[in-house]
C-alpha cells in the first residue's frame, strides 16, 4: 500500500530527494527508517494520509490530514485515534475500522464524519504495523448532514438477506494446538433460523451445545491453520439437523479466524433416506425371483442344447443374457444400498492383479466380438486386496468403456508400480470423452455424463460410483479424464498392503 502511494506521489516530482529521512513512529526516542524521501512524497499527495498501528496509535499523520484538521503532528502522533476522535467510536466508521483490524480485511466506503465536518471517501488497508488510511474529500451536497445510506448499512443489509447462514468463528486450541472449540464472533439474520441458536456472538459453541461432535472443531481447526478452504456435508447430532457447509480462513493465520457459510439439507437428507430404504427393499425383493428366473434360463439353455434345437438355443441365450443385465443392475442397487448404511465389508487375500486383469479381459473378448481390447502389464508385486471387488471395479470400467467407444474402438488396459506402496491400472478408451463440466461428477451416484452433441446411453450412473467406493475403501484414489488426441483415461491406485 505505502509503496503504491509512494510510486504514485514520485510522479509530482521530477528530481526528488534521494536520501533517507528519518521521523518518530512513537512517542518513545525511538526513530525508524523509511524508504528514501518517504515523508516529502507522503506529504505532497492530495489525500490525507495517517497510520495507526496496533494499538490504535496514531503513528504518522501527512502534512495535508494535519491541514485538513487544522493541527500540528506532535497533537496527534502518540496518541489513540480514540483520544483524538471520542465521536468515531461508536459510528459505523469506528465499528468498520475495529473489524478490519481483527479480520484484516481492507474496506473501502463514503460517508459523512462529523470529527472532519464533511463527506470523505476514506480507504482502511491493515498492515503488519497496524492500519494505513487514505482519506479524501468526497463531492456531496452540504445540507444533507447524514448519508441516505452508508456503505456500512448496505453491506449489514446484504449480509442480512442472503438465504444461507453465515458466521464468523474464532477456533480454540488447546496447548498441544489441537481445536476443542470455537467461538462465535460474528453471525447473519439467518443463522438462527439454520440453527435455532440464539445469542450466539460471544459464545462458544461448547456452551451452547457440549455433545457437539469433535469431527466440526477438527475440520476448521484444519482450516484455521492452513488456509484451505473446504466444501461438506455433516451432521449436527445434539442440533438434529445436517448442514451443507462452505469454510474458508479469514485474516492472517495467527488470528485462527474461520468464516462459515452453511445450509440447512436436513429435508433433503430425510428424502435421500427414504428413497435408500425403497432402494434397499426394492432390491431385495427383486432379488429372489431373479435368482430363480437365472438358474430356469440356464437349465432351459442346457436342455434345448441337448435336444439340438438350435433356434430356441439362440432365444433362451438371448433371454439368459438379458437376466444377467437385471442380475446386475440389482446388484449394483444393493451396493449402492449397502455403501450408504456403511455396510461394505472386504474379504481381503494375497493374489496377482496380472491374473485377474487378464482373466477380466478374457470374458470381454468371448462376450465382445467388435472391440480391440489390448493388455499391456508390467511384472508388480502380489497385491493383498477383496479380488472379487478389484474384479468388479475393472469390470465396471472397461464396461464403461465399451459403452462410450465406436463398434471398432481400442480400448487399452495397463497395469505399472507407481511406487513401493502402490500399484496403478489404466483404462484409456478412443471414444467420445467425458464433457469438461462432468469430470468432477464423473463418480457420483446416479451420475450420468451427457451433452447435446452426445448419444443417449442405457444405465443407471451407479457403475463408477460402486467402482469409486470399492477403490476408496482399499485406500486407493481413482481419477478421470480426457485424452488430448478423442477419449478418456481411467485411473486408480491400489496400495500393495
Amino acid at each position: 500500500m505505502r509503496q503504491q502511494v509512494i510510486d504514485n506521489a514520485a510522479s509530482l516530482y521530477k528530481d526528488p530527494i534521494p536520501v533517507p529521512f528519518l521521523f518518530p513512529r512513537y512517542p518513545e526516542k525511538i526513530h525508524y527508517p523509511l524508504i528514501e524521501g518517504t515523508s516529502y512524497r507522503y506529504d505532497g499527495i492530495a489525500e490525507g494520509l495517517f497510520t495507526l498501528d496496533k494499538n490504535w496509535r496514531c503513528i504518522y499523520a501527512s502534512t495535508s490530514f494535519l491541514r485538513l484538521l487544522d493541527k500540528k503532528s506532535h497533537d496527534l502522533v502518540g496518541s489513540q485515534v480514540w483520544e483524538i476522535f471520542p465521536e468515531l467510536e461508536a459510528t459505523a466508521l469506528g465499528s468498520i475500522y475495529k473489524r478490519s483490524m481483527h479480520d484484516g480485511m481492507p474496506r473501502i466506503l463514503v460517508d459523512y464524519i462529523p470529527a472532519f465536518s464533511g463527506w470523505f471517501r476514506v480507504s482502511i488497508t491493515p498492515t503488519a504495523e497496524g492500519i494505513d488510511t487514505i482519506i479524501q474529500h468526497h463531492i456531496k451536497s452540504t445540507s444533507e448532514r447524514r448519508p441516505s445510506y452508508t456503505s456500512e448499512e448496505k453491506y449489514r443489509t446484504l449480509f442480512n438477506s442472503i438465504d444461507e447462514g453465515f458466521c464468523l468463528v474464532e477456533v480454540l486450541f488447546d496447548t498441544y494446538n489441537r481445536p476443542y472449540d470455537y467461538r462465535f464472533l460474528e453471525t447473519n439474520e439467518a443463522f438462527k433460523q439454520q440453527t435455532d441458536i440464539e445469542n450466539a456472538v460471544g459464545r462458544t459453541m461448547r456452551e451452547i451445545a457440549p455433545l457437539h461432535e469433535n469431527h466440526w472443531f477438527e475440520i476448521y481447526g484444519h482450516v484455521a491453520l492452513t488456509g484451505e478452504s473446504i466444501r461438506f456435508e455433516n451432521h449436527a447430532e445434539q442440533l438434529h439437523r445436517w448442514y451443507e457447509v462452505y469454510a474458508f480462513r479469514m485474516g492472517a493465520a495467527e488470528q485462527r479466524q474461520v468464516a462459515i457459510l452453511f445450509k440447512d439439507i436436513t429435508e433433503r437428507k430425510r428424502m435421500e433416506h427414504l428413497k435408500d430404504d425403497f432402494i434397499s427393499t426394492a432390491s431385495h425383493e427383486l432379488n429372489t425371483p431373479l435368482t430363480g428366473i437365472k438358474a430356469y434360463t440356464q437349465l432351459l439353455t442346457r436342455e434345448l442344447q441337448k435336444a439340438g434345437d438350435k433356434r430356441n438355443t439362440a432365444l433362451a441365450k438371448k433371454l439368459h443374457h438379458h437376466v444377467e443385465r437385471m442380475v446386475n443392475l440389482v446388484n449394483n442397487l444393493l451396493d449402492t444400498s449397502n455403501i450408504t448404511k456403511g455396510e461394505f465389508p472386504l474379504t481381503k487375500e494375497r493374489f496377482d492383479i496380472n491374473d485377474l486383469v487378464g482373466e477380466r479381459i478374457n470374458e470381454f473378448r468371448l462376450l465382445n466380438q467388435y472391440h480391440q481390447i489390448i493388455l499391456n502389464t508390467k511384472p508388480v508385486r502380489p497385491v493383498f486386496a477383496d479380488r472379487q471387488r478389484i474384479g468388479q471395479a475393472l469390470g465396471n470400467i472397461i464396461t464403461n468403456a465399451i459403452k462410450y467407444s465406436p463398434p471398432t474402438g481400442k480400448i487399452t488396459v495397463s497395469v505399472s508400480d507407481v511406487d513401493e506402496k502402490f500399484l496403478k491400472i489404466s483404462i484409456e478408451d478412443h471414444g467420445v470423452g467425458i464433457p469438461a463440466p462432468s469430470l468432477t461428477n464423473a463418480f457420483d451416484r446416479f451420475f450420468r455424463a451427457g451433452s447435446a452433441d452426445m448419444p443417449t446411453y442405457p444405465g443407471m450412473g451407479l457403475g463408477l460410483y460402486i467402482t469409486a467406493q470399492i477403490i476408496k475403501h482399499h485406500g486407493g484414489t481413482i481419477t478421470a479424464d480426457n485424452k488430448p488426441d478423442k477419449g478418456a483415461v481411467f485411473s486408480f491406485t491400489l496400495p500393495y498392503d
